[in-house]
């Protein structure tokens, strides 16, 4: 069993290095998710949930599903991008927080809106 602090990284970290270094931060959180889920033949990406106007904002995992588990949040996307220009499934997306399977952490914004999609694998090193 192994332990993660929530820390500021000046770049996503590699799942490797967030579980050799015992950490990191939101983006962090969700690449290794993401890795886990991957490894499991899940597909999933990494959103970016972003309050109105601002430039701070929350990364969590959205994972499709057909249908959404009673009590869980979800994210309808229709018509998405990533942000490296290929096309998201249209679908219901559950999200993962890094404290939440279902939902959201408090590190999320109410007013929050997803803005921004990112493929797992694109997003390593960037940030």
């Amino acid at each position: 069993m192994r332990t993660t602090d929530y820390r500021h990284e000046a770049r996503a970290l590699h799942p490797s290095e967030f579980y050799a270094t015992g950490g990191g931060n939101c983006v962090d959180y969700a690449l290794a998710t993401a890795a886990f889920l991957q490894h499991h033949g899940v597909r999933s990406y990494v959103g970016g949930f972003f309050p109105p106007g601002e430039q701070l904002g929350h990364a969590v995992v959205l994972v499709p599903v057909t249908e959404v588990p009673a009590g869980f949040a979800s994210v309808t996307i229709s018509g998405w991008k990533t942000e490296d220009g290929r096309s998201v499934p249209d679908g219901t997306y559950v999200p993962i927080d890094y404290e939440h399977v279902g939902g959201f952490s408090n590190a999320t914004a109410p007013n929050a809106e997803l803005t921004r999609i990112w493929r797992p694998e694109h997003l390593v090193g960037l940030w």
